[in-house]
This record gives C-alpha cells, sequence and structure tokens, in this order.
C-alpha cells in the first residue's frame, strides 16, 4: 500500500503576487496534490489580498486540482507603511514577524500533525521552533540567508537531525555546507520548475519578416533588463517586447535611456495563466540577468529560463555559472557575456535569420524540460521524505 505524505508547506510569501516565489510553491504544491500527497499551505493574512480567496488563486495560476489553503492571522505593517518612520516600522515588523512564526508553528503542529513541514530558508524563527519541537522539515535553499539572521539558523540547522535539505543550485549548496557544518552529500540540488503541459510549442518562423524578440519578468536593475532596452536600439528591424513590471517602473525605464524607438513596446504584468499565450507569439526568448549581483551569478534557478524552454522558443541567456547548470552554449541556448548589449546584440542578430540554429536550440532545450517540471521536482522531494519516514 503506497505510504500517504502530510505535508505542510509554511511560507510568509504574499499569494497572489508578481513575485517568482509564489509561481514556485503553488506549481510545487499542486504537483505534490497531484502526486498524491495530502497537502496544505499556511501562509500570512495581506491585507493587499485581503478580497482574494482560493478560488481566486487557482485561477490566477492556472491550478485544475485544487489543494487547500489557509489564511492565519497576521499583522501586515503594509497598510501603514507609507505613514510611519522606517526605523520605527522595521522594528515592529521584525516583532510581528517573530512572532507570527512562532504562533504559526504552534498552530500547524497542533491542527494538522503533519508528517513533514516544508518551508523555505526565510522564516528562521519558525524553523528555530521546530528544531525544538523535534519536527521534520524539509528546508528549501533559494537563497544565502541574511547575516542579520545568520546566528538563529545556524541554532536551528547545526546539527539538526530532523532536517531534510535541498538548494536551487550547486553552488549554493556549497555555500550552506560551508556555512552550517553540513555535509555536501546531505544537500539534494533541487532546481525551480515548469508545467510544460501550459505552453505551446511551435516552429522557428523563417519566413517572418519582423521577428519579436521578447524578456518576460521584472524591470529590476539586476534582471539585465537594461542591456534588453539598449539591445533594442541596435536592432531597429526587429520589434523588442518586455513583458513585466508595471508603467511607472516602464516610464522610468524611457526616460533614462531617452527611448524614442518605434521597435520596442511595454506590456505590464501577467498573470501566470495569461503568459502562454505571449510566449506563442514570441520568435526569440532573453534571459539577460547580470553578473553584478553574486546571488543572480551564482545562486538563482530562474523560474522563466524553464518556462522558456517548455515554450520551444531559441533561448539567449546570459553566459553565468546558475545558468549553465542547466542550458549549454550553442546546444539549448546561446550565451552572452553578461552586461554587455553588443554581445547581446550579436547573438540575437545571429539567430534572426538562422532558422535551423534557431529550431536546434530550441529543441534541445524542450528536450531538457522533462529533468525540470514541478511533478519532477515534487516526486524527488517525496522520494527523499519516504526514505526518512518509513
Amino acid at each position: 500500500m503506497e505510504l500517504l505524505i502530510k505535508i505542510v508547506y509554511l511560507s510568509d510569501a504574499t499569494i497572489p503576487s508578481e513575485m517568482a516565489n509564489s509561481v514556485s510553491i503553488i506549481n510545487l504544491c499542486n504537483a505534490f496534490n497531484e502526486l498524491g500527497a495530502e497537502i496544505h499551505l499556511v501562509k500570512p493574512w495581506r491585507y493587499k489580498n485581503r478580497k482574494i480567496n482560493p478560488d481566486d488563486i487557482y485561477k490566477i495560476y492556472g491550478i485544475n486540482n485544487k489543494f487547500n489553503i489557509v489564511n492565519t492571522p497576521y499583522l501586515d505593517l503594509s497598510m501603514i507603511q507609507n505613514f510611519s518612520p522606517d526605523l520605527l516600522l522595521r522594528s515592529v515588523n521584525y516583532l510581528s514577524k517573530r512572532i507570527w512564526q512562532k504562533h504559526v508553528v504552534n498552530y500547524v503542529v497542533n491542527n494538522f500533525s503533519p508528517d513533514i513541514i516544508h518551508m523555505r530558508n526565510n522564516i528562521p524563527f519558525a524553523l528555530y521552533h521546530l528544531r525544538k519541537m523535534n519536527k521534520l522539515v524539509f528546508l528549501e535553499f533559494y537563497d544565502v540567508p541574511s547575516k542579520f539572521y545568520l546566528d538563529i539558523y545556524k541554532k536551528a540547522i547545526v546539527g539538526n537531525k530532523n532536517l531534510i535539505l535541498s538548494a536551487i543550485t550547486s553552488n549554493l549548496a556549497d555555500k550552506i555546507s560551508e556555512l552550517f557544518q553540513v555535509e555536501r552529500k546531505r544537500i539534494a540540488i533541487s532546481p525551480s520548475g515548469v508545467d510544460k503541459s501550459k505552453y505551446q510549442q511551435t516552429t522557428f518562423n523563417k519566413n517572418k519578416i519582423r521577428k519579436t524578440i521578447m524578456y518576460v519578468g521584472n524591470l529590476y536593475p539586476d534582471r539585465g533588463v537594461n542591456n534588453f532596452v539598449l539591445a533594442a536600439k541596435n536592432i531597429p528591424e526587429h520589434d523588442f517586447v518586455v513583458i513585466g513590471g508595471n508603467k511607472s517602473e516602464a516610464d522610468d525605464l524611457i526616460k533614462n535611456f531617452n527611448l524614442s524607438n518605434k521597435n520596442l513596446s511595454f506590456i505590464q504584468h501577467q498573470s501566470h495563466s495569461e503568459l502562454s499565450q505571449y510566449y506563442a507569439k514570441s520568435d526569440i526568448l532573453i534571459l539577460p540577468d547580470t553578473a553584478k549581483n553574486v546571488w543572480r551569478k551564482l545562486y538563482v534557478s530562474p523560474n522563466k529560463l524553464f518556462e522558456y524552454m517548455a515554450a520551444c522558443k531559441p533561448i539567449v541567456a546570459s553566459d553565468l555559472p546558475s545558468i549553465k547548470e542547466v542550458v549549454t552554449d550553442k546546444h539549448s541556448a546561446l550565451l552572452f557575456t553578461p552586461d554587455d548589449p553588443k554581445d547581446l546584440t550579436e547573438k540575437i542578430n545571429k539567430l534572426v535569420n538562422n532558422a535551423k540554429l534557431s529550431n536546434l536550440l530550441s529543441h534541445n532545450a524542450f528536450n531538457l524540460v522533462d529533468n525540470y517540471t514541478w511533478k519532477t521536482k515534487a516526486k524527488n522531494m517525496l522520494d527523499l521524505i519516504k526514505n526518512r519516514i518509513k
């Protein structure tokens, strides 16, 4: 008889939101559910989402098989952040997070009696209380913990035998091993993922005169969107589209780069369930992350990379260690020198008139996707859990 695993995914994330972490959390919970685990997502109540119910969340993220989503009481200070001094707000926010994390651990243990609690490395006090309660935790590292919380993490992790550990890249696993005196072999590599069934697969259209070159993601500086913008200036004969961010951020980019080129357009953030239609309209997809940010250079496993691969479109991406853990230059992507818009321009030009290369890259990338689906990620995690609790 198959062992039924009861999992509580404990998160402090704002869901729904524009952030990639919310996409990851919802899709991983959905994958656990589809694989037969009993899954409960426990998260804080947020003022901005006060009118959002679970049915809205399933719709926003394109989830068909519903799982349990629970809001817990939380002092959400976002409603007063524009009216309070920064120092006071930070102090109160720190205290409220600490209180909530202790409360929510007691709530989860007393109300769900889970076999395991799954969490990311951003709620350290919850992790510490779970250690004191001798509860089994699947701790997933998405970045290096902040120095501010390092001591509490060490108290929660060093010598703790009730932990299953994973990291989204091998470089991050190496860093976690060093920080917390954990044998490297104890840390599984578990990248982000994608639900490939949500994406159409189309062949590169060599007869299309004006190609559509697309970037999907936030407009933060570390995403390298400025390099995408400069490449658009360099290639006026093709259309460049940015999907993400809001109008204010787009206006700032237009102002900062003195943009007047008619081949560049901005579309504000789209819900995850609607993105596939935009991918289908693209010809080339760009992932221009900067190398100036150590986190993005070494530790990030971008959801967008796997979405690009699932869309079966040729990819031009920054030549970063974190990216090269997944794709290979000239085989499953073209890699360009990070923060070099000239090299990005050259790589795009190399693809626009080369249908053979474009189809080779897109199909090779698509053939890798089964290794990076949410269901693959969830299955690997469930195997680790079953080995611990059987």
